[in-house]
């Protein structure tokens, strides 16, 4: 439980006339306001905060106050942020976790009351969770005060059927509900309590009634959302709260009728019951208590490593059972299992200097680790063969190009150098280097004003695909170094497929440019391809074709780092998880906590993947390798998103295994139709253990949607994921959902839902794997992609769907279905097979614009030819096309709004082969269509995504003036580059405007919680004694360059330098706000999250 339970955390407040006028800001059609002692009125709040000269709420925006509207002042607050309940469309959301609470000076006390609320609970988990609680200081409210809430025992699933009034004079809990109410909207409550009796009307509609001795009930304390149970604050509610009158008599007849009638009118929409039919928004529920490590389908176990180590980067398993881990503070360790259990316990670190030259990529080669540096491929050999590497030798180094070390318009920072490795089937190695500048990537010097509003960078380009930064490079066992490919922005992990491809992760695609993929990306890296970044560009970059990925993992912000292809492999390597896995790529999102199985299908035109979420975790997850036995390790550092707490803080191991084949695991997710959704399992299921599917499931949709969003406890603190987050997210109602024929899928028939969406699946289902206590849920996920396909012949007729029209393709992405099985089983057979799809022409080479930026040029349309090739005659329909033949191409112009092609596609069956490419008119190489590219029939474009809210926080806040604090009194040059002005010592703001405000708010009042890689701080002792304090700035192969706060600048040589240490707190101190005003926070804080502008624009 998150919220703080001291009783004394309350507003004091003092005395106040019997009855006051109430509120300049409170709605003057209350028709009585006679008694009337408390009023809260969340559809009145941003008047009350306005009056208050406070900034207006946005929609889940957390409320430290709900003003008292009755003229007494009786303002409820709460002082910790994290057990603030949320502002949501003119009502009060409350989590389970929050309340709001004030205590009166003097208090209240009266016999005779009646209260109004207007809520809508949207559970009723039993233990008491309360609208309303009175109490006297240091007693409980059920016996001397009154509570309001939903009862001991549990409703059912969508419904109430308890209401308990309770207190002084009327002890022990008591239903007064007559009549079970619905939660799928919102309900009036009227409570009339007096000496003799309370009695509970519901939206209008006369309950039950209990008996009350003639005693007075006392408010020195109110809250709402939890209860007074000394000597905590206990029973916290679920739901909306919209309105709350409290009046310190009994009210007639007459009176609470029209008081009823007003609210009813009032909250008319609030009130109305939903069509049981229709999908309704809702807010993503964070599950309580989650697991550290949630496996979303069953049959793993997950247990952590029971060891102490600091944050490590990179882990590989040696062919003898040997666990390698290379440390973000420069270490190297090596960890085994000395008790047999499966679990390594044992570390010996064997190599112990620290230093801020840290591994990025690692693997175990010969049975040596070996590791990469900045401009060095190290490698450790046990030379007594004791199991423990205990010498380090210099494989290869001094591939960089010196004058890129020293060039000032890149970075030089650890990861602007060289980033992964990999050894080839060759026996040469394989490395990629960072971009070194991911604001500025075409190498521009500043010119004119780049403070202007509508600046951009108008130097020459110095960058050039040739240039040794944001490449992949081959050198050869003599040395030799070849550059094979560009555009590459950071790339975390290379590995080589089952065929003998190289591929790689890129983690968060071009973020920093508006013209870049803003995905992270799986990169199928071929030799003389340019990758993306920086992207080509009319005047800066036009002679290059930006190569799409194989797979884009959204939505944005996923941070994809390491990844290992799955076995088995054909020098024996193993398998993690089921068959069905073999050869997918294992990928680790670590800002979000992810891990995923992407499969590949290979085709002459490249690869096509399809991806499956399949875990969540609740910290960042930097690498994972796979044992000699097949169990799947992953590495995380601690601390929050997107770095973590630093090199020197403690980092945690995990390791997953697959247990139980047996379990009901799905292997293929789709949507039918309009209306009915399949999830097909890899084996026949337990009839008995399926009963009461349709109150079992629950289905989610949204722009947004992922399976298992609910177990996402990490985001990174980026403005675009709380655009993300405040989008629309919908129930889609169930109404029913039964065994297949098959016995292994489930049919589950749902509300329409036709928009372009993801929608999450989540089916309640007991979870008894072993180690870490798992959710008792099982999670998919599936967007309305794929290919509705039918065929008839011989007197038989048989309908369902493909992820992709490619046979071959559709065959590899769904190993393990029957359903497919079943398909492509008749294409021997003679008949006629009819595929429908509608196909999304939009950004096929030229990638979607980064969010919440511009372009500084108007882009061409692109021109897209598709063919279609068969060894069977192929007649193709759709808008404006009719074509018959074996081999067909169709070219189309894309114009925003107009990308998405209707085709239906029959061809006779036996069939062999069908094969589908496009080229467009910048490049004639043909390329494979994805799996995202092939829409369902009845699917529509998503709408418009809901405009990104103002930041209410600096509302009022001056850009200029800001400006004037960064470069002056905040200091905030001295150590931070803004726009290329300001010194280089902590990480370069100029990318703030794309951040969120708490982030950004974070990072300067507690600089240690997650610290940049860009500035994590060193201490480097000297030979002679001395020692040096910064930032790692630059390295050659002879010196070291550090930057101290103020931009002082030291070049130590490296033969000097006794050790390195990464020190565990951040250089920048806390409190600098301190000096500031609250209106001059506001202007920095506007300056630094808002794009350049005047003030009075």
């Amino acid at each position: 439980m998150k919220a703080p339970r001291l009783l004394g955390c309350f507003l004091l407040l003092g005395l106040h006339p019997l009855h006051a006028e109430i509120a300049r800001w409170a709605d003057a059609t209350l028709p009585i306001k006679e008694g009337l002692q408390l009023w809260l009125d969340a559809t009145r709040e941003n008047e009350a905060r306005e009056a208050h000269y406070m900034n207006r709420l946005t929609d889940d925006q957390r409320m430290e106050l709900w003003h008292d509207s009755s003229g007494n002042s009786r303002h409820l607050t709460q002082w910790s942020t994290n057990a603030r309940p949320a502002w949501q469309h003119g009502a009060v959301f409350f989590d389970g976790d929050d309340y709001l609470a004030a205590l009166l000076t003097p208090g209240l006390q009266a016999r005779n009351a009646t209260i109004f609320i207007v809520a809508a609970p949207d559970r009723a988990p039993g233990d008491f969770p309360a609208f309303l609680s009175t109490a006297r200081r240091e007693e409980n409210d059920y016996t001397s005060g009154l509570c309001l809430d939903l009862g001991r025992e549990p409703s059912p699933q969508g419904a109430m059927h308890y209401l308990n009034v309770e207190g002084a004079g009327q002890l022990k809990e008591m239903n007064l509900l007559t009549t079970p109410l619905s939660l799928d909207h919102g309900h009036l409550f009227s409570i009339t309590t007096a000496p003799g009796a309370s009695s509970v009307r519901v939206d209008g509609k006369d309950q039950g009634k209990r008996e009350r001795g003639d005693v007075a009930f006392f408010a020195d304390r109110i809250a709402v959302g939890a209860r007074f149970v000394e000597p905590e604050m206990r029973h916290f509610f679920h739901g909306k709260i919209a309105e709350i009158l409290v009046f310190d008599r009994k009210l007639d007849d007459k009176e609470r009728a029209r008081v009823e009638a007003w609210l009813s009118n009032k909250h008319a929409a609030f009130l109305k019951p939903l069509d049981p039919n229709a999908p309704r928004e809702v807010q993503l529920q964070p599950e309580k208590d989650a697991p550290i490590v949630q496996m979303l389908v069953p049959g793993f176990e997950v247990e952590e490593l029971p060891v102490t180590v600091t944050n490590l980067n990179n882990i590989e398993y040696a062919p003898d059972g040997r666990l390698f881990a290379g440390g973000y503070d420069g270490r190297f360790h090596l960890l085994r299992d000395t008790d047999g259990d499966g679990l390594e316990d044992k570390l010996d670190t064997f190599w112990g200097e620290t230093s801020d030259n840290y591994p990025v990529g690692m693997l175990v080669k010969d049975g040596m680790p070996h590791a990469l540096l900045s401009d060095e491929i190290v490698r450790f050999r046990d030379t007594n063969r004791d199991g423990i590497p205990d010498k380090r030798e210099t494989v290869v180094k001094g591939w960089d190009d010196p004058a890129l070390q020293k060039d000032p318009l890149l970075m030089h920072r650890r990861v602007d150098s060289a980033m992964a490795i990999a050894a080839g089937p060759d026996d040469d190695w394989y490395v990629t280097m960072g971009s070194a500048n991911p604001g500025n990537g075409y190498w521009q010097k500043a010119e004119g004003d780049v403070w202007a509003p509508d600046a951009v960078k108008t130097g020459a380009p110095a960058y050039s695909p040739d240039k040794r930064r944001g490449c992949l490079l081959h050198i050869t066992k003599d040395g030799k170094v070849e550059q094979l490919s560009s555009g590459l922005r950071y790339i975390m992990s290379l590995q080589w497929d089952q065929h003998g491809e190289l591929f790689a992760t890129d983690q968060e695609g071009a973020t920093w440019l508006p013209n870049g993929n803003p995905f992270d990306e799986l990169l199928h890296l071929e030799k003389g391809r340019h990758y993306g970044f920086p992207p080509r560009h009319p005047k800066l970059l036009p002679n290059v074709v930006d190569e799409p990925s194989v797979w884009d993992y959204s939505p944005q912000h996923q941070s994809t780092c390491g990844f290992r292809f799955n076995g088995p492999g054909k020098d024996g390597s193993p398998r993690f998880g089921p068959e069905d896995w073999s050869n997918d790529a294992i990928v680790t999102g670590e800002s979000r906590g992810k891990l995923w199985s992407t499969t590949l299908a290979r085709t002459a035109a490249g690869y096509v993947a399809n991806n499956h979420l399949f875990a969540s975790v609740g910290m960042l997850v930097t690498d994972c390798t796979i044992s000699p036995k097949g169990e799947l390790v992953i590495c995380c550092h601690s601390g929050p998103p997107d770095w973590g707490r630093g090199p020197a803080h403690e980092g945690k191991l995990f390791k997953i295994r697959f247990t139980d084949p047996a379990a009901p695991r799905p292997v293929l997710t789709w949507a039918q139709d309009e209306t009915h959704s399949v999830i097909e399992f890899r084996r026949a299921l337990k009839q008995e253990e399926w009963q009461d599917l349709a109150s079992r499931i629950h289905i989610e949709g949204g722009a947004f949607v992922a399976a298992g969003d609910r177990f996402e406890a990490i985001r990174p603190g980026y403005a675009v994921l709380r655009a993300q987050q405040n989008q629309p997210r919908y129930r889609i109602p169930v109404k029913s959902a039964v065994l297949g024929k098959d016995g292994r899928s489930i049919i589950i028939e749902s509300a329409a839902r036709t928009e372009a969406y993801g929608y999450g699946i989540a089916i309640d289902y007991p979870r008894k794997e072993k180690g870490i206590k798992q959710a008792d849920s099982i999670d998919v996920e599936h967007q309305l992609t794929g290919v509705q396909a039918s065929w008839t012949g011989s007197g038989e007729a048989w309908q369902g769907w493909l992820p992709h029209p490619d046979f071959e393709v559709a065959r590899e992405l769904t190993w393990g279905s029957a359903m497919s099985q079943a398909a492509l089983m008749r294409l021997s057979l003679r008949g006629t097979m009819t595929l429908r799809t509608k196909l999304d022409l939009s950004h096929m080479l030229r990638p979607k614009t980064q969010p919440g930026s511009q372009l500084d040029y108007t882009p061409e349309p692109e021109v897209v030819t598709i063919t279609m090739k068969s060894d069977a005659a192929i007649r193709v329909k759709g808008k404006d096309l009719s074509a018959n033949g074996k081999e067909i191409s169709f070219t189309r112009t894309i114009k925003d709004g107009d990308a998405w092609q209707d085709l239906e596609i029959t061809l006779p069956t036996p069939a062999k082969r069908f094969e589908v490419t496009y080229h467009t008119a910048i490049d004639s190489r043909p390329r494979p269509l994805g799996v995202r590219r092939f829409m369902m029939p009845f699917a529509r474009p998503p709408g418009a995504l809901a405009a990104e809210a103002p930041i209410p926080e600096i509302a009022g806040g001056s850009w200029e003036k800001g400006k004037q604090l960064f470069f002056g009194k905040a200091t905030c040059f001295t150590c931070h580059q803004m726009n290329g002005e300001g010194h280089a010592v902590g990480p370069d703001l100029s990318n703030t405007l794309h951040r969120e405000y708490e982030a950004v708010m974070r990072d300067i009042t507690d600089p240690g919680a997650t610290i940049n890689p860009d500035a994590v701080a060193y201490q480097v002792t000297l030979k002679d004694g001395s020692a040096v304090l910064g930032t790692r700035v630059g390295e050659t192969p002879d010196e070291l360059k550090l930057a101290a706060p103020g931009g002082n600048l030291s070049v130590v040589k490296k033969s000097d330098i006794k050790e390195t240490s990464a020190l565990p707190m951040s250089l920048m101190p806390a409190g600098l706000l301190g000096a500031l005003s609250e209106q001059e926070v506001k202007d920095l804080m506007t300056f630094l999250l808002t794009k350049p502008q005047r003030d009075g624009d």
